[in-house]
């Protein structure tokens, strides 16, 4: 990989954690931000 490549993947994986930090900023649980229906599909479509 290029050293262009490696600056695009950093800043896409530091874009991806901070808008995740922000977005989940105040949640206390997985409820707060993950609708419970969406979690319950999850699980079964893995078991």
């Amino acid at each position: 990989m290029q050293l262009f490549d490696w600056i695009v993947l950093i800043i896409t994986l530091l874009f991806i954690v901070i808008y995740g930090a922000w977005k989940t900023k105040g949640s206390k649980n997985v409820e707060d931000f993950i609708p419970e229906w969406v979690l319950s599909n999850f699980i079964l479509d893995y078991q």
